[in-house]
């Protein structure tokens, strides 16, 4: 925790130089505990697009036990979808889907004009569907 102190305060005092001119900026702490929590637990992110949209894909992990395997304190996955069309001013949207149990990206590619496909398949390793 000592570390986690150190490191804030360093933060804070963030220095920002911009045409040889010094500007302070404020850390602000956010208060989203589940934001926080998808944030601080983010695993993987892949980015993809195209001429209008940008689409990010961001596995989180679940907290110890959340694959429900009895016995165990195994992990689930969730997924969080982030779309933005690249506009002057974006719509943009997020998801979120899951739980999967040790999934695997199979596909996330663009099929036609702004419409992707993404499978996921999840299972134990050796039967995944």
């Amino acid at each position: 925790m000592k570390k986690i102190i150190i490191l804030l305060s360093i933060g804070i005092a963030l220095v920002k130089t911009s045409d040889a001119q010094t500007v302070h900026v404020e850390l602000k702490k956010l208060e989203d505990k589940n934001f926080v929590y998808a944030l601080c637990n983010i695993d993987t992110a892949i980015r993809k697009g195209s001429s209008n949209l940008q689409i990010v894909l961001y596995e989180v992990t679940n907290p110890s036990g959340s694959a429900h395997i009895a016995g165990g304190d195994e992990i689930s996955n969730h997924f969080l979808i982030a779309v933005s069309s690249k506009d002057e001013d974006p719509k943009q949207k997020a998801y979120s889907v899951g739980d999967f149990y040790t999934p695997k990206i199979k596909k996330f590619d663009e099929l036609s004009k702004d419409v992707f496909e993404i499978i996921i398949e999840d299972g134990p390793y050796d039967h995944k569907k």
